[in-house]
């Protein structure tokens, strides 16, 4: 007989709502999952910009000071707080979110967790505080997800043994790409190290040499927009590359372009890179850890991969991408991916592993 479920509170705990690839997923879970449980979503900070949250599920804001503090009260206040909501499953996202909600001591925790791992554990940019509670407190958990096998095969055997890989939905309603002709190369992505900006100007630097009426068009904001803009100046790309800024209807923005680029120094399962594929994009990423691009993409089928931070070999891929008579074709075949990673089958497969732990308590 199957069994029925025994319990109905989740709480989903995550640093923020803000734009980014965790954020829409959560916000996708939980309304997709509110019919079935009484959903709360913990954050420690509110941004200007923020993926929504349906009515239906109660937000709660625990404000943490920066510092050395920040884990001991955070641990603190989301000890309260969870407790005050009997919580019966805990879903954390993210390194600092998965540490806390395993932090909270065994007596006191009348909940299970399952914590998510959303990027390239390895190659985190975290501190040495960090890594240390990261391995005494991430094998205290009762259920694991990551991205990718790759990122899986970080942690030890017993938290394998405990994990499954569960991949981004895909968003809905994307437009299909429109390709118009016009010689347009796009990115997708917030200005920070992690994306390798340098490395697609240095290799735009080399193609827009040879083909001299192409441009580059990046799409986001963050932290290294003025170091990426010096370096476009510095290497008198400013007729060529521009950034554009983040805008809602990016997609709209990108689709009659020619060809999609991912040159991220690491990724999970890249949000721009599947959409981009969703709406029929030749494209090409970095073969880059924990994985996922070379997840996504059969190199030469439905699109191609380069040399993690390799600008002369992305140049390379560019230049083999435009002369390629297939490439349209390799656009079709990237749009398969769609079926693959729908919100139908991302969410039952999350909702398989919330029954199997949370049948536990």
């Amino acid at each position: 007989m199957k069994k029925q479920k025994c319990f109905n509170k989740l709480v989903f705990v995550i640093e923020s709502m803000r734009i980014g690839g965790s954020e829409r997923v959560i916000s996708v879970l939980t309304e997709a999952l509110s019919n079935q449980y009484t959903i709360t979503v913990v954050t420690f900070r509110k941004s200007e910009v923020e993926y929504p949250i349906d009515k239906k599920i109660r937000r709660i804001n625990i404000q943490l000071s920066d510092g050395y503090k920040k884990f001991f009260d955070g641990k603190s206040e989301l000890e309260k707080v969870l407790t005050q909501l009997k919580a019966d499953v805990v879903i954390a996202f993210g390194i600092f979110s998965n540490i806390l909600v395993n932090a909270i001591k065994p007596d006191k925790r009348h909940w299970m967790t399952i914590i998510s791992e959303r990027s390239a554990p390895k190659e985190a940019e975290i501190s040495i505080f960090s890594k240390i509670l990261r391995k005494v407190y991430y094998k205290k958990a009762d259920g694991y997800v990551f991205q990718t096998e790759e990122a899986m095969k970080f942690y030890n055997k017993s938290i394998q043994q405990r994990a499954c890989i569960i991949a981004n939905p895909i968003k809905e309603g994307l437009p299909n790409r429109v390709f118009s002709g016009c010689h347009r190369v796009v990115a997708v992505g917030r200005l920070i190290k992690a994306k390798n900006y340098p490395c697609l100007i240095k290799a735009f630097a080399l193609f827009v040499q040879k083909y001299i009426d192409y441009t580059l068009e990046i799409y986001g904001e963050g932290e290294e927009r003025q170091k990426i803009q010096d370096m476009i100046n510095k290497l008198y790309l400013s007729d060529h590359v521009k950034l554009m800024g983040s805008y809602e209807d990016v997609h709209y923005r990108i689709r009659e372009a020619q060809l999609f680029i991912m040159a991220s120094h690491y990724e999970g399962m890249p949000n721009a890179l599947m959409e981009a594929m969703a709406m029929g994009f030749p494209v090409i990423a970095s073969d880059c850890p924990a994985g996922g691009p070379r997840e996504l993409i059969k190199h030469g089928e439905n699109g191609w991969l380069f040399k993690n931070d390799d600008y002369e070999d992305l140049f390379r891929k560019m230049c083999y991408a435009v002369e390629c008579s297939e490439l349209e074709e390799l656009g079709k075949k990237a749009h398969e991916v769609q079926r693959k990673f729908s919100n139908r089958e991302v969410i039952s497969k999350w909702n398989a592993l919330i029954m199997r732990v949370g049948n536990r308590c």
